[in-house]
C-alpha cells in the first residue's frame, strides 16, 4: 500500500503477504481484516473467490494444501474420507443429524473430544430470500438461537423477507455434551402457531472458524430459499485464539494440546510452519510454506479473484493533510494497481 506523491517516491503505508491457503480460506466469506506489516498501524479488508479448473470448491482443496498432500486427492488414496465432506464427517450445517458415524462428529477413531471452555458470541445480522408463509403481505420474521439448554430470541421485524436484526447472543461453553448451535427463523403469527422459515445447525467448529471474520452467509434448510448472515467470536477461558483451538477439534485431539505432545508444531503457528502473512519470507523452512517434511506441494489450477475492499487506520506519511492511498496486488509476474483515493486514511477501493 502506498501514498501517491507528486514530488518524489511514493511512500509505503504497509504491506501484507498471503499464502495461497489464506486466499482459499477466504472463499465464501463476506470479508476479513488483515493487519499491515512494517508500519505502526493499518488494516486492509479483503475478500476472495477461487475458481478451480476442475470445478472443486476451495474447501475441497484446502485440507490437502495444509497437510502437504496432493490437492487432486485431498484425503488420500485409501478414500476413507470424501471430498464432498472436507471435514471428515463432522457434524455441521449440512449434516445436523451426524449420520456419518463418528460420535460428536469428530475423531477418526470415534473418540469424543473435550470441548474448550469459554464464551461464544454469535451475531445474527440479517436474513435474505426468506420464503413467504402468509397468503397476503410479507412475513414478520424473528430468529431463535440455541445451544444446549441456553436460548435467545431476536426481535420481530414486521412485513419483510429481508429482516435485519443485529442481535448478539452469548453462550457459555461447554453446556453438557452439546456441540451444536441451532438457528431457526420463524414468521410471527397472531392467529396460530408461528411457522418455520428455515433452520440451520452449526457445529462448534463452524463457530470457531468464523472468529475474526466480517460475516458469512449460511443457507437455511427445510425451505426452498433463505439465507442468514452470521458472525461470531470465541472468548477462550485460557486466553487462546480460536485458530489455536480449531485444528485439534477437527482432528479429534485435545484442544489444550492442539498439535500433539511431540510439539513439532506450535500453537502460535497453527498451520505448522507454512508461509503466511506473519512469515512472508518463509523462514520456517518448508518450501511453498507447506508440508511437514519440507516437500513441495502441487498447487491447484484456476483463477483467484481477490477484492481489496478498503483500508483503515493507515499511517500518515505527509506532514500536512492526509495520504492519497492506493494499493498494488501481485502474484508471481502478475500485478494490479487500484485507483488513488485522495486525502484519506480510510480509502474505499472495491477493486477486484
Amino acid at each position: 500500500m502506498f501514498d501517491s506523491d507528486k514530488l518524489g517516491k511514493d511512500k509505503s503505508l504497509g504491506k501484507l503477504a498471503l499464502d495461497i491457503t489464506d486466499v482459499l480460506a477466504l472463499d465464501g466469506q463476506e470479508g476479513k481484516w488483515f493487519p499491515l506489516t512494517g508500519v505502526k498501524s493499518g488494516k486492509v479488508l479483503l475478500s476472495a473467490d477461487f475458481l478451480d479448473d476442475l470445478g472443486r470448491k476451495a474447501s475441497d482443496i484446502l485440507p490437502s494444501l495444509l497437510k502437504g498432500a496432493d490437492p487432486n486427492d485431498p484425503y488420500g488414496i485409501a478414500g476413507r474420507r470424501n471430498s464432498s465432506d472436507p471435514l471428515g464427517g463432522r457434524k455441521g450445517s449440512s449434516d445436523p443429524s451426524n449420520k456419518s458415524g463418528y460420535p460428536s462428529g469428530l475423531g477418526e477413531d470415534g473418540d469424543d473430544v473435550e470441548l474448550p471452555t469459554g464464551k461464544a458470541r454469535i451475531n445474527i445480522i440479517k436474513a435474505k430470500e426468506l420464503v413467504k408463509s402468509d397468503m397476503i403481505g410479507k412475513s414478520d420474521p424473528y430468529a431463535v438461537l440455541s445451544y444446549g439448554r441456553q436460548k435467545e430470541k431476536t426481535k420481530v421485524v414486521k412485513n419483510t423477507q429481508e429482516p435485519q436484526w443485529n442481535h448478539e447472543a452469548e453462550f457459555n461453553i461447554p453446556d453438557g455434551n452439546s456441540r451444536t448451535f441451532n438457528v431457526e427463523v420463524f414468521d410471527s403469527d397472531k392467529l396460530g402457531k408461528d411457522k418455520s422459515l428455515g433452520k440451520l445447525a452449526l457445529d462448534i467448529t463452524d463457530v470457531l472458524a468464523m472468529d475474526g471474520q466480517e460475516g458469512r452467509w449460511f443457507p437455511l434448510t427445510g425451505v426452498k430459499s433463505g439465507k442468514v448472515l452470521l458472525s461470531a467470536d470465541f472468548l477462550d477461558a485460557l486466553g487462546r485464539k480460536a485458530s489455536d483451538i480449531l485444528p485439534s477439534l477437527l482432528k479429534g485431539g485435545d484442544p489444550n494440546d492442539p498439535y500433539g505432545i511431540a510439539g513439532r508444531r506450535n500453537s502460535s503457528d497453527p498451520l505448522g510452519g507454512r508461509k503466511s502473512s506473519s512469515d512472508p519470507s518463509n523462514k520456517s523452512g518448508s518450501p511453498s510454506g507447506l508440508g511437514d517434511d519440507g516437500d513441495d506441494v502441487e498447487l491447484p489450477s484456476g483463477k483467484a479473484r481477490i477484492n481489496i475492499i478498503k483500508a483503515k487506520e493507515l499511517v500518515k506519511s505527509d506532514m500536512i493533510g492526509k495520504s492519497d492511498p492506493y494499493a498494488v496486488l501481485s502474484y508471481g509476474t502478475q500485478k494490479e494497481k487500484t485507483k488513488v483515493v485522495k486525502n484519506t486514511q480510510e480509502p474505499l477501493w472495491n477493486h477486484e
